[in-house]
């Protein structure tokens, strides 16, 4: 079996990055099954190593180690334990050191991690209480992502982030991690400029913490670019972008999942310049590129087809925009379901395209079942907010 067929490498990858397409919008949920689809390639690749790889038998053993002390870790940290998390943590710094090396990028997160607790550890009662709030009200957020009420998710993460700035050093994990939510909650939410804002920070961070060689770094490159490219910077995002997708490429292969990604990204500005020759290929090599991938990424390709729905349209090609933004659906919905948000953007695409050729009776049937998934979701979340009210009374009664 090759090595990009090995299901557990990327799973104890302690990425603070948010791995996720940043205009394909994947939630923080599914950052898991991202990080495991990124080895489901084809096994008949030969390609070299990623440069960041360790051989497949010290992988395993240090994923093991590691995992097992994580573990124990989480345990103290939710307690408040910090003291007994801090030990174990340097446990953990020293078992990558001696299996990694100190200079892998794996290594450097585990010392930032160290640092952390060190920081935690001088907290007193009233420190350690807030920064258990800052870390339920990230937990929360990421809930909201997932419900789709993004404007709630930034909310939450706007005071979690506070918090961890009057505690922590400006380079600590949690505040990396919260300002990478914040760029993906605002970018949700399409407020870009603070997207961009956030985006910028937390690249600064991860370049000045493990390195603008560490696959986490080329990550946040790529999202910082769709955020530029989203507020029309377009001037800056496409070299960002190129960059990101040669970074990718150098650190994971061809078919690292982050060379498609930037590629769909790259074709928005693309587009967005009146390079339509250019912007058609870069997405037509990004679809080409998800294929390798599982179901719950090869979806990063329904940026690609809406975009190619959109040149297409441009120049009069209706039958073959229609058959793009037929497989968009078909893909989101494979994805996320029949009744999710982002299904009802494939819906409103494809009714305008039938309403432009004159297909009235096809675009309103569109059209309602985009207006039945939005009233559901709109439901959904009101119950979701009179559980959580519900829940809170009733703690408060018990006292």
């Amino acid at each position: 079996m090759g090595f990009f067929n090995s299901r557990s490498r990327f799973r104890s990858f302690n990425f603070y990055g948010v791995t996720v397409s940043f205009l394909g919008m994947l939630t923080l949920i599914e950052l898991e099954g991202r990080l495991e689809a990124q080895v489901q390639v084809s096994a008949s690749n030969t390609s070299p190593l990623p440069a960041w790889c360790l051989p497949p038998d010290v992988e395993a053993d240090l994923d093991y180690r590691i995992r097992c002390l994580n573990d124990e870790i989480g345990a103290h940290a939710r307690y408040r334990e910090y003291e007994e998390a801090r030990e174990l943590q340097k446990q953990a710094v020293e078992i990558t050191e001696k299996l990694a090396g100190p200079k892998h990028f794996r290594s450097i997160i585990q010392r930032q991690s160290l640092l952390e607790f060190e920081q935690l550890c001088t907290l007193d009662k009233t420190g350690r209480e807030e920064f258990q709030k800052a870390a339920n009200w990230t937990t929360d957020a990421i809930k909201t992502i997932h419900e789709q009420d993004f404007g709630d998710a930034a909310d939450r993460l706007e005071k979690a982030d506070k918090i961890l700035a009057r505690l922590l050093r400006p380079d600590s994990p949690s505040i990396i991690r919260c300002d990478q939510f914040l760029t993906l909650a605002y970018g949700l939410k399409n407020d870009f400029d603070k997207a961009k804002l956030y985006g910028t920070k937390s690249l600064e961070m991860i370049g000045r913490t493990n390195g603008e060689d560490s696959p986490d770094f080329v990550n946040q490159l790529g999202i910082l670019g769709g955020a530029l490219e989203a507020s029309n910077d377009l001037e800056h995002a496409e070299p960002m972008l190129r960059r990101a997708i040669k970074d990718a490429e150098r650190l994971g292969g061809r078919h690292d999942p982050g060379v498609a990604q930037n590629l769909q990204r790259l074709g928005n500005v693309l587009q967005k310049r009146k390079k339509f020759a250019e912007a058609e290929a870069a997405w037509r090599e990004a679809i080409a590129l998800s294929v390798n991938f599982d179901m719950s990424v090869e979806r990063e390709a329904v940026h690609s087809y809406r975009g190619l729905t959109e040149i297409y349209c441009e120049q009069g090609k209706y039958g073959d925009a229609e058959e793009c933004i037929r497989r968009a659906l078909e893909l989101d919905e494979r994805a996320f379901g029949t009744w999710h948000l982002f299904v009802t953007v494939d819906l409103d695409r494809y009714a305008a395209l039938l309403r432009t050729v004159k297909r009235t009776e096809e675009a309103e049937r569109m059209e309602a079942r985009a207006k039945q998934i939005r009233a559901r979701i709109e439901e959904n979340k009101k119950l979701a907010r009179k559980r959580a009210l519900q829940e809170l009374l009733g703690e408060k009664s018990d006292f």
